[in-house]
């Protein structure tokens, strides 16, 4: 069982490995009445609501809701032109980014297994050539922009900040098989059977014999220091119980899992000293990528402002997105 959740695409490369896995029957008819038609604008960078509707596609095809998909998409989307933007009118990327750009593109086509592929692929996407390399622009005008080289001060402090850690029981209220709920009956059965393991862990029970012996997470075997996480990786019933919890603290919370019996614990303790460190060094690239995020989210509105750019929306052409 993975009681983590995926989080939002927030990072243009990231969204386009994954849209790279899309796969459909059929192709989305794109005419030059509909989906050529501009959604946004930034400087001399546009958005195709074709273009846009394929970072919805990937929203939805995750699990998220079409108003979430939406909303996502439009911050992807609008940020990528933006900095594609910024670059351009700060002199555009030099003759080596190109090459990396256009070795990048090349890539693409090659993954997905050549031309044909490559053009089938766009064609189910309902785009055309132009929004790979856009999407590959925006990833190194990010880099130009706002990648840094980060100190490990500021990489441990967003890691003592905002990661988590918990041990915890599971008694699940489906079938471990068929993935059925179980009746009220059970249920109401195995809701008693958690108040009375949370009864005993507050009592000073041995907890961790007690995960060994009644735990239906089989991560709990593989991650018997508990789980490391930071915000939207766990079930959010997890993660909010975690978080209110004091240090060493227990606590009750049922999931669409079942129910799970919590001890949080402190990133560092003295029983595991290295435990910290790799769990750090575990996480450094991701956190590099979540504090660039930051970092777009905070200076990318005033970047545009001292460049005389802004992002302007059709909002004719916006509200003619709708769920298929």
């Amino acid at each position: 069982m993975n009681l983590k959740k995926m989080t939002a695409f927030l990072l243009t490369g990231t969204m386009l490995f994954a849209l790279a896995g899309c796969k459909k029957e059929e192709a989305k008819p794109k005419t030059a009445n509909d989906g050529d038609k501009v959604v946004f604008t930034v400087g001399d960078q546009t958005v195709t609501k074709a273009e846009y509707e394929a970072y919805i596609s990937l929203y939805t095809q995750s699990g998220y809701s079409f108003d979430m998909a939406k909303d996502y998409a439009k911050e992807d989307v609008t940020n990528n032109v933006a900095m594609i933007a910024l670059v351009n009118k700060q002199g555009g990327f030099s003759d080596d980014e190109k090459k990396q750009i256009e070795d990048a593109k090349k890539n693409v086509v090659t993954n997905q297994g050549g031309e044909e592929a490559y053009q089938k692929f766009l064609d189910q996407l309902g785009v055309d050539d132009s929004f790979i390399e856009k999407s590959i622009q925006a990833q190194y005008a990010q880099a130009k922009l706002f990648d840094s080289d980060y100190s490990d001060d500021a990489i441990k402090a967003y890691f003592n900040d905002n990661y988590l850690r918990a041990k915890h029981i599971l008694l699940m209220t489906q079938n471990e098989e068929t993935g059925e709920a179980y009746d009220d009956a059970k249920k109401e059965e195995i809701k008693k059977q958690a108040e009375e393991l949370l009864s005993r862990a507050k009592g000073g029970e041995d907890f961790d014999a007690m995960v060994k012996e009644y735990s239906q997470d089989p991560g709990s075997k593989s991650n018997p220091d508990g789980y490391y996480f930071t915000a939207g990786e766990m079930v959010s019933e997890f993660e909010n119980c975690t978080r209110e919890l004091e240090m060493g603290g227990f606590g009750l919370c049922e999931s669409t899992y079942g129910y799970h019996i919590i001890q949080r614990l402190p990133l560092e303790d003295s029983k595991n000293a290295d435990l910290y460190n790799t769990q750090l060094d575990g996480v450094k690239d991701k956190i590099k990528t979540s504090l660039t995020q930051q970092s777009v989210e905070e200076k990318l509105p005033e970047l545009l402002k001292e460049n005389g750019l802004e992002i302007v929306t059709d909002e004719k052409v916006l509200n003619s997105v709708t769920e298929k």
